[in-house]
């Protein structure tokens, strides 16, 4: 018989093994912890799970001289790059969900970048990237607004809402200023469970909120802090059981079967501080974040 310890203790031996291997090795380590919980020991899952929690992006400070090797500094300069890493590089370690969706609050711009994009934005994006870049606080010019919205879903029973609204003001003219978004919105769900006889079971709402200060302590220094929250509860996963031979529906068109209730909920935060100082021969950048 093997006691817990001695399970978490050899659990704890491969991890540190597939993390010393990196590369291909680690990424399934990585995708052990998501998917391991259905095989695996709990000792092994918690003690894989760290490789995901641990994986760290790449410093700035490494990446930026390739990125001007390969495209040259006007070209880098050109693209406003934000030096903050949000969400993971890899799909094994959550790249496709560990992401903030802003509901369209506080863009100034949407750039779309024909892939592959994997030297600037990571593994991912190989196939591409739409890049949101988002307002920066107006120094000069207080503004505000309001809107809100309805949109339908196809095979939904409902009407999905939303509300947003967002301003700007100066606090101290040319030197000081806030900007906040705040959006809310609710979606119908689409998919029927034929075991319960629930309709729409998958139903969710979304809040993101965004609030950026702006200090332009010079005209060649500025500070920039920003707060990001993006936050989705949903009542079921947008999953369906699928024949794994002929790909089709094992239960007919946006349907499944599931004894269970299957939420979900996910919250994502980031803060960031971005410090922008023109030396004159050359431009400082000091950027730090947190994410959890």
């Amino acid at each position: 018989t093997v006691t817990a310890d001695a399970a978490l203790a050899q659990a704890r031996v491969l991890a540190d093994e597939l993390g010393r291997l990196k590369g291909s090795v680690m990424k399934a380590g990585q995708m052990l912890s998501l998917y391991g919980q259905y095989f695996l020991p709990a000792e092994a899952v918690t003690v894989l799970s760290e490789l995901q929690d641990s994986t760290q992006p790449v410093d700035w400070k490494l990446m930026r001289p390739v990125l001007e090797k390969e495209l040259g500094a006007a070209r880098l300069a050109e693209l406003e790059i934000d030096e903050t890493p949000i969400g993971s590089s890899s799909m094994y370690g959550d790249g496709g969900t560990a992401i903030i969706d802003l509901l369209s609050g506080g863009f100034q711009s949407v750039e779309v970048l024909r892939g592959p994009q994997g030297t600037l934005f990571g593994a991912s994006a190989m196939g591409g990237v739409m890049r949101y870049v988002t307002r920066a606080p107006d120094l000069q010019t207080s503004s505000w607004s309001v809107g809100a919205d309805t949109f339908g879903v196809s095979s939904a029973g409902d009407l999905g809402y939303g509300g947003r609204s967002s301003f700007n003001a100066p606090l101290v003219s040319d030197k000081l200023a806030l900007s906040v978004d705040f959006a809310q919105q609710s979606t119908p769900g689409y998919i029927d469970n034929v075991r319960t006889g629930e309709d729409d079971q998958n139903s969710f709402w979304q809040r993101a909120g965004r609030a950026a200060l702006l200090w332009k302590a010079t005209d060649d220094l500025s500070v920039t802090l920003t707060a990001m929250d993006s936050t989705v509860d949903s009542d079921s996963f947008s999953y369906v059981a699928i024949d794994p031979v002929t790909l089709t529906p094992l239960y007919g068109k946006n349907k499944d079967d599931n004894a269970f209730p299957e939420p979900y909920r996910k919250t994502y935060d980031v803060y960031t501080g971005t410090v922008n100082w023109d030396l004159g021969f050359a431009d400082f950048v000091s950027a730090t974040s947190y994410a959890q």
